[in-house]
């Protein structure tokens, strides 16, 4: 980035951070639905129950 101007560079810059933090909710979206998934197996296999106590 150094035959950038200022303007072009802090452009840049809140592009990457928006870009990293997007793939980051992803990723967290990606990971709670596998734990969802993961539930719902256990409800729908009744493993659940087992694991639980109840």
């Amino acid at each position: 980035m150094n035959g950038l101007g200022n303007h072009s560079r802090d452009f840049l810059e809140r592009y990457i951070e928006q870009m990293q933090s997007k793939a980051f909710a992803e990723q967290q979206q990606a990971y709670l639905q596998g734990m969802l998934d993961a539930f719902q197996i256990l409800f729908g296999k009744d493993l659940y129950a087992g694991l639980s106590g109840y």
